[in-house]
């Protein structure tokens, strides 16, 4: 069939597989010297409806600005009145895990865990988001787990069931998704390579996305230290049981560690692209070769998909800082300003300067009255950055817990005491 031409420019080597979404191919790239690679498109109904068109216009178009090699490369996103539309990917390497018959063979499970939801994070931040993770999507190679298969939550929310079991609940309900979403569909994953596990996986699987981790990255930690101290015990086991084995079994040939099951049909990985770094101070060249971006657009665009509930926390800043920095070569400074505008043309809470506005106001209400505190002057003074009333400018207040803590770290810190009991002044 390799005289078959789509878009216009891909010669069609062999047929992968196909669903009710996406018919993927083999196909060289006629206007890059023949390049080998992945063509998927989109099928019937949904390429004729210009609404999902062009939701995965865009979103095919924000992961093409993610620069990492776990995540599979976009190369080109085109359409035409003939074929609709189609995502060519780079040619796939690696294996799938549904073709892996033990993965402990190759990586422990926390090794797994950590490189899988490091790669969904990678994604997330940049407003990608999955929500549809099954065994063909993932694929290991070396030491590295890559993710595929993206677009179908794009086509869920409008009206494709597919799968819908394993999906998020708010996906399969018509509600908005974020990386909450991506956290239930890691669980959903492990839950399925690790049965063993479910007990530590309950907290992504809850139904509610506000009882999950917020992002990937914390279900990983969460993960890695509920499992670290079984999985060091298995290992020891194991290692009885391998050098046993070894004894008995001297003379034995070795096998292969991994066995591929039959496959029925692959979405690929691509290799490993070369490393891309600013080439100025607040601009990163973009994978298609258009004009850079501002890093500041960048920065402005990463504050709102990381960003929840309309609360940003110090460890979600620090983790916008560290991106604009390292990624977006931009100075420290310069980065928490935008950040911070960003933040209150969202009216979200700015955890850090509410808390800085905390410890001012402590500082004005117990120097007039003479380093000690009454119930009320607490009340006053956690109220006003608590109160969504009186934080003027956010959706909501700082989180009480948090409050509370700077409240007392403060008062040790500067020997401010607050009235206890009766006739009591001690610092809390």
């Amino acid at each position: 069939m390799s005289e078959h031409i789509l878009f216009g420019r891909f010669e069609v080597d062999s047929e992968l597989n196909a669903d009710d979404v996406f018919r993927y191919v083999i196909a060289r790239d006629k206007q890059n010297g023949n390049q080998r690679l992945v063509v998927a498109q989109l099928q019937a109904p949904w390429r004729e409806n210009s609404t999902v068109v062009a939701d995965l216009n865009e979103y095919f178009g924000r992961l093409q600005r993610v620069k990492a090699s776990v995540v599979m490369q976009v190369l080109v996103v085109t359409q035409n009145r003939s074929d609709g539309f189609g995502v060519a990917f780079g040619e796939p390497s690696g294996i799938s895990l549904d073709e892996i018959s033990d993965l402990d063979d190759l990586m422990s499970p926390t090794d797994f865990v950590d490189n899988l939801c490091e790669a969904v994070h990678k994604a997330n931040v940049k407003g990608v988001f999955h929500c549809h993770l099954r065994k063909q999507d993932i694929w290991v190679s070396g030491n590295s787990v890559g993710i595929t298969g993206f677009g179908y939550s794009v086509v869920a929310k409008h009206g494709w069931k597919g799968d819908s079991i394993d999906m998020p609940p708010e996906l399969v309900s018509g509600g908005g998704i974020d990386s909450r979403s991506d956290v239930y569909s890691i669980a959903q994953l492990l839950l399925d390579q690790y049965p063993e596990r479910r007990e530590t996986l309950q907290c992504a699987l809850n139904r509610s996305p506000d009882q999950r981790p917020k992002k990937a990255r914390e279900l990983s930690s969460h993960l890695l230290n509920e499992w670290n101290d079984s999985g060091r015990t298995d290992a020891n086991n194991d290692a009885q049981v391998n050098t046993q084995h070894s004894t008995n079994s001297e003379m034995q040939p070795e096998q292969s560690k991994v066995v591929p099951k039959r496959r029925e049909g692959i979405v690929p990985i691509p290799p490993e692209p070369p490393e891309d770094r600013p080439e100025t101070a607040g601009q990163v060249k973009t994978e298609d070769g258009d004009m850079p971006a501002k890093g500041e657009d960048r920065l402005r665009e990463l504050v709102r998909n990381m960003v929840y509930d309309d609360y940003c926390d110090q460890k979600t800043e620090r983790e916008l800082v560290r991106e604009a920095v390292d990624k977006l070569g931009m100075d420290q400074t310069d980065a928490l300003l935008i950040i911070s505008l960003e933040l209150e043309s969202m009216c979200a809470v700015n955890e850090r300067k509410l808390l800085e506005a905390l410890e001012d106001n402590l500082r004005q209400k117990s120097s007039s009255r003479g380093g000690k505190l009454k119930a009320k002057d607490k009340d006053d003074v956690l109220g006003i950055v608590c109160n969504p009333k009186r934080a003027v400018g956010y959706a909501k207040g700082l989180n009480r817990q948090v409050a509370e803590q700077r409240f007392i770290e403060y008062c040790r810190a500067h020997g401010i005491k607050v009235k206890s009991g009766p006739f009591g002044w001690k610092v809390p």
